[in-house]
């Protein structure tokens, strides 16, 4: 039975597929890759939603932005009294050319993960609240970026906001970095269950009477997890889910029927 094969047989009918046990290493490490990018589904969902509604922020925020340049070490416009406030559930945006805000006054105006994004006077301004992911990464709750230290002041202007708000480029970028950062973790977590889960069946499920070794064992669970990980990458879209454990128990549970169905041929 080839690859293709066992993958159906892994949806419709789960408990034959025995003849995984005889699957080439290559094909079933391509495979196991194939059910790492399934799992990626439910992130990948989040992230493109995030990224839309960014964008559509991007989007508005250019729209009620003046045009504007970094003239002096300043944020300068020709329109007077241009300062506002831009907020999200997410983040609190702030265009400041008239020395309104500070910012000390920004990193107070946020609360939770919010995160807060200003274009002051003299400064660029990135702050967040103490513990948050964005501040552990940064190191600091605070980046704070004063103008006459940007190597080229003149990429930031409203032109910028503006393709922030329409490129795909940019979109498929962070696509790909999420896809690139997170693959590595979630194979190791899949890996994990995937071996673990095999030990344990292999030494309960009376497999060593048909002859199977481990690695045979590791395949079958690998095909026998088709299932559970489809249902997890698409209910995660909707729900958290404790991903590991369902696709554990659930092929745990389909290995147990296929030995069972093998042993009662013999």
């Amino acid at each position: 039975m080839n690859t293709f094969q066992l993958f159906k047989n892994s949806l419709k009918k789960p408990t034959d597929l025995y003849s995984a046990k005889d699957l080439p290493f290559v094909k079933s490490f391509l495979y196991f890759l194939f059910l790492g990018l399934v799992l990626l589904i439910p992130v990948l969902a989040q992230t493109i939603e995030m990224l839309g509604t960014f964008q559509n922020d991007m989007s508005k925020i250019a729209a009620e932005m003046p045009e504007f340049s970094i003239q002096d070490n300043q944020l300068t416009t020709d329109e007077k009294d241009s300062s506002f406030l831009y907020k999200t559930n997410y983040m609190f945006f702030t265009f400041d050319p008239d020395g309104i805000q500070t910012a000390e006054g920004l990193q107070k105006d946020i609360t939770g993960n919010k995160i807060a994004v200003g274009l002051l006077e003299n400064e660029l301004v990135l702050a967040t609240t103490e513990g948050s992911l964005l501040s552990s990464l940064l190191e600091t709750n605070k980046l704070v970026i004063p103008y006459k230290n940007l190597s080229d002041s003149k990429l930031i202007s409203r032109n910028f906001f503006k393709e922030l708000g329409t490129s795909t480029g940019n979109r498929l970028t962070v696509i790909l970095l999420v896809v690139l950062s997170l693959m590595g973790p979630v194979l190791i977590d899949f890996a994990f269950s995937l071996f673990f889960g095999a030990f344990i069946a292999h030494l309960l499920s009376g497999a060593r009477f048909l002859g199977l070794k481990l690695g045979q064992s590791v395949k079958i669970l690998l095909f026998a997890s088709t299932l559970p990980v489809f249902f997890c990458a698409i209910a995660g879209i909707f729900f958290q889910l404790p991903t590991s454990s369902i696709i554990m128990l659930v092929s745990i549970f389909y290995y147990f029927q296929i030995i069972r169905g093998e042993l009662r041929t013999k």
